[in-house]
């Protein structure tokens, strides 16, 4: 083997040598990696005092206030999973009920119920697959509506309001009570968003963990 093509293999190898070491992520420890995870959750949300982070991120200029990070995930899932209804508990100002919309007109399946005790100034994005609901997500009265909705097999919920403990564990039950599939998928996708403020204070399941 001449010395030029000697080279060029070691050079290969070392290359793929590098990537299995980044891939595998050998450069860094399980602890180093949770203390990275839980600072960007707390400096993403810190950061809205600045106005720089989560308070802008907007869906064709309608704010979404989420992290984009859990934006391409719910499309992933909306993809992977092909619900028939999708729960949002927290409207705001709408963005995010209309990113989903704008992926089941993609993926040509599924509709929203976007759920908030209050309404936000200014008017509400239209789309024909989303319906709005004002009152508490926990309360009897939206939980019988959303029964009533007749969903389908699959559904997804997205828990994003209130972020406390106590009614997080109340509407994740309040949710499970029609729909034991929506309540898992909620609990694979809200670790970002609805740990973010209360890091220490959520269940242990929802919590960053070093497989993000």
């Amino acid at each position: 083997m001449s010395p030029g093509r000697l080279w060029a293999f070691i050079k290969t190898d070392l290359k793929k040598i590098r990537l299995l070491l980044l891939h595998r992520r050998l450069y860094i420890s399980s602890k180093n990696e949770r203390d990275i995870t839980t600072r960007f959750h707390r400096m993403f949300f810190d950061s809205h005092i600045f106005e720089t982070s989560w308070d802008r991120t907007s869906w064709l200029g309608v704010k979404t206030l989420k992290c984009p990070l859990d934006m391409w995930i719910y499309q992933e899932i909306i993809h992977e999973v092909r619900p028939d209804l999708i729960i949002e508990c927290g409207t705001a100002h709408g963005g995010s009920a209309l990113y989903l919309a704008t992926i089941c007109d993609a993926v040509d399946k599924g509709r929203i119920v976007t759920i908030d005790i209050g309404s936000r100034p200014g008017p509400k994005p239209r789309h024909e697959r989303i319906e709005y609901l004002t009152g508490s997500s926990t309360s009897d009265e939206i939980v019988t509506r959303v029964e009533k909705l007749k969903p389908g097999d699959k559904e997804m919920a997205l828990l994003d309001s209130d972020h406390k403990r106590p009614t997080s564990s109340k509407r994740c039950a309040s949710t499970a009570s029609s729909s034991q599939r929506a309540a898992t998928l909620s609990s694979r996708i809200r670790t970002t968003m609805d740990t973010r403020s209360t890091p220490n204070t959520a269940p242990a399941r929802w919590r960053p963990s070093s497989s993000l």
